[in-house]
């Protein structure tokens, strides 16, 4: 009977060993949920700080910036300004320049150009022979020229009669094509003939006088773009007296470049020290709050981490004393206090014999 209270004794132990890690592993997982609230806490009283810091620091840095910039906008509007007249100063001198150098070429264009006027009216060379076709056709001289009067004459004498063979003829044969060429030779042929007959025989030495005039035009003409090609790809405009726009633009980019560079140097002085003085007047008002927060948390880490400790002690000695004689599948409360049951009961002396008792009584129950 003795060793039946024995036995009966270390169930109630274990049961109470059961309860006693319930309430440890019970009160370790309430502090844990108390510290991460106050972690929580924590953490959102310091955002909440880093929040109302950056908020006040943008705001001050964005009006500090914005004064510069004030500064800085209305130096590059004088610049721009200053600059627009200095081109355009530049551009009028270069016009009066332009029209000094080519004053003389012009006036001799003008000449040669009135001159060619009258060659045309006195001589009375009819209309078509003063267009650049008619020169084209009949005196051709420059490489442009040639190269006109080469592709009409392919046109009319090579791409006419072709078409006329290959596109209108129902039926293509050699002879046709033999006759078209003759056809086409004698009709645009034989006008050109007496154009030139009409024209050339009748004004040649007119119309020779009339191609050298004109050449000289065309060479005046090529002589006086030149010049304004060569006056506008000048680099050098000291020509233009322009001293006194570069003094001033030279000294609007000096003070464009010292407010820049202040404007760098302030926002720099910002960041490691206005930066640092903002932050610390607001977090001054949540301090006394954190490092109370962080004292608790300092605390609370403790008590989990003597509580986590406790019940890994518990479990231990509940693994030692209890678990290698009941079993592990025993180790419950209700478990326990069947076996203990069974043994105050009389139907077993220990608990090996208690464990079959329970299995036997399960077994039964599970069949009925």
């Amino acid at each position: 009977m003795t060793q039946s209270m024995d036995y009966a004794a270390m169930l109630r132990d274990a049961q109470a060993a059961l309860d006693d890690l319930a309430q440890f592993t019970e009160q370790g997982n309430q502090l844990k949920d108390q510290l991460a609230k106050l972690e929580k806490e924590l953490e959102a009283e310091e955002q909440a700080v880093r929040t109302a810091v950056d908020s006040a620091a943008g705001e001050r840095r964005n009006n500090l910036e914005k004064s510069f910039d004030g500064e800085i906008d209305t130096l590059q509007a004088r610049l721009d300004r200053e600059q627009s007249s200095r081109d355009k100063a530049k551009n009028q001198g270069m016009e009066e320049r332009i029209r000094t150098e080519t004053a003389g070429i012009i006036e001799e264009t003008q000449a040669l150009e009135s001159r060619l006027k009258t060659l045309y009216k006195v001589q009375k060379i009819p209309f078509f022979c003063r267009t650049e076709l008619f020169y084209t056709l009949y005196f051709p001289r420059t490489f442009r020229e040639i190269l006109v009067f080469l592709l009409l004459f392919a046109v009319f004498f090579a791409a006419i009669p072709l078409g006329v063979w290959y596109f209108l003829l129902p039926e293509r044969t050699t002879l046709y094509l033999i006759l078209i060429y003759l056809g086409d030779i004698l009709l645009f042929g034989g006008l050109y003939l007496l154009i030139g007959n009409l024209t050339k025989a009748k004004h040649l030495a007119a119309l020779r006088e009339a191609l050298t005039i004109r050449r000289q035009i065309r060479l005046n003409r090529k002589k006086e773009k030149a010049v304004i090609a060569s006056i506008r790809s000048e680099r050098d405009d000291r020509v233009y007296n322009l001293e006194s726009y570069d003094t001033e633009i030279a000294d609007i980019k000096h003070d464009l470049g010292e407010i820049t560079a202040r404007k760098k140097e302030a926002l720099a002085n910002f960041e490691k020290e206005t930066r640092k003085v903002i932050e610390e007047e607001i977090s001054a008002e949540s301090r006394e709050k954190i490092s109370r927060l962080k004292e608790e948390i300092t605390e609370m880490r403790g008590r989990v981490n003597y509580t986590e400790k406790a019940v890994k002690d518990k479990k231990i000695n509940i693994a030692d004393r209890y678990e290698s004689y009941v079993g592990r599948e025993f180790m419950t409360k209700e478990r326990l206090e069947e076996l203990e049951k069974i043994i105050e009961s009389g139907e077993a002396s220990n608990v090996s014999e208690a464990r079959e008792v329970y299995y036997s009584k399960n077994r039964t129950k599970r069949r009925g």
